[in-house]
Formats: structure tokens, C-alpha cells, sequence
């Protein structure tokens, strides 16, 4: 839990997905990441605002770096709930504003990001329609959100393999695209690796 109860990520990330976390795996990982995200970008014509971006939920700041290194943000910013993690960040993306806090209740005013980067978070959140109402709250008319998660099927794949996930967290890739558009998001943009997907949209 958060410190005003209402967190979905629990106790924060431990075991394997820590391992994974703040290894170099998942630096080389992020980096696929964005790199999918230029080309799925490419591909639609989308110029992708540049003056300020947050990564919501952005772990050891492995994704802020890739971020940062591509896009050239004005201003870079990064939230965790994880204060562990947060650390890493601070020292592997030293000019970020990085925060601790939640993806439910974001400490930004309204309309203060051109582009959001969430990066497999929102699994871990029972509330995920309210964490996607927080991030359109924060984010400016027609800006991009940029966006890849697991389904249900390969959260389950996750905990097959031992690696717990917060219980509540699922949906299909029809139940997210519902939320998407009930958060005030146009889908423009998607790729799918059986239950990984990402996707690219504008709120409108």
C-alpha cells in the first residue's frame, strides 16, 4: 500500500521481477521499447510533443534514459511508487524530476504532459481504469500516450513462472481498449506479441 492506502503494487516489486527490474536485461528491454514506439510512431506520421514527457511508473529510470537519449524532452519526468526504485532512478536519469507516488492519484496539475510513456505498469494496479483517468487528467489536449502491457493471458503466463502479480490487475486486450476510450483516449496505433502489446493513442 501507499502511504495513503491506496497503492496496487504490492509489497512493491520482489524476487524475480525485482532481479529483472534493475538488470541490464531490462535496460536492453526498454530500449525495444521505445525503439517499437518510434517505429509505430514512424509508421502513423505522428510527431510525438517533445515538451514535456512523464514516465509513469518508471522504475530504476532504465525507460527515462532511452526516453531522454531519443526524444530530447524540454522536461523529463518519472513517478514510482517504489522509493527503492525511485533511488535508482535519480542516479541513473540524474536530469529528471523524478517523484514517489501513485499512478491513482498523480502529484501534477491538470494538462502538464505533451506525452506519456507507461511501460508494463497498470498489470499491477486493481484500479486501472482510475490510474488511466489520472494520466488524461495530467496530460494536454491531443497529446500522446504511448502504452504496452500484458493481458490476462500472459499475466497468468507470469504467474505460472513464479512471478507474482497484485491480484486484481487483469484485463482482456478488448477490456483495456474500453478504458482507453472511457479515459478520453483515440487508439491510433498497435502492435501485439500474443498477450504483450503496445499501444499508441491521443486524447482527444
Amino acid at each position: 500500500m501507499d502511504k495513503g492506502g491506496s497503492i496496487d503494487r504490492a509489497p512493491f516489486m520482489h524476487g524475480i521481477e525485482r532481479a529483472f527490474v534493475n538488470s541490464r536485461w531490462k535496460r536492453l528491454f526498454q530500449r525495444w521499447e521505445v525503439w517499437t514506439y518510434r517505429s509505430l510512431l514512424s509508421k502513423e506520421a505522428i510527431a510525438l510533443p517533445r515538451t514535456a514527457i512523464l514516465d509513469a511508473g518508471c522504475g530504476a529510470g532504465y525507460g527515462l534514459s532511452a526516453i531522454a537519449r531519443t526524444w530530447h524532452p524540454e522536461r523529463l519526468c518519472g513517478i514510482d511508487i517504489d522509493p527503492d526504485e525511485v533511488r535508482r532512478a535519480r542516479i541513473h536519469a540524474p536530469y529528471a524530476e523524478v517523484s514517489e507516488g501513485s499512478l491513482l492519484s498523480l502529484p501534477y496539475a491538470d494538462a502538464t504532459f505533451d506525452t506519456v510513456f507507461v511501460f508494463g505498469v497498470l498489470h499491477h494496479i486493481a484500479s486501472w481504469e482510475q490510474a488511466l483517468y489520472e494520466l488524461s487528467r495530467v496530460q494536454r489536449q491531443g497529446g500522446i500516450l504511448c502504452l504496452n502491457e500484458h493481458d490476462r493471458r500472459s499475466v497468468s503466463l507470469l504467474q505460472h513462472l513464479g512471478i507474482e502479480q497484485q491480484e486484481g490487475g487483469l484485463f482482456s486486450w478488448k477490456e483495456l481498449e474500453g478504458g482507453l476510450v472511457r479515459a478520453g483516449y483515440e487508439a491510433l496505433s498497435s502492435r501485439r506479441y500474443g498477450g504483450f502489446g503496445f499501444f499508441v493513442c491521443r486524447k482527444d
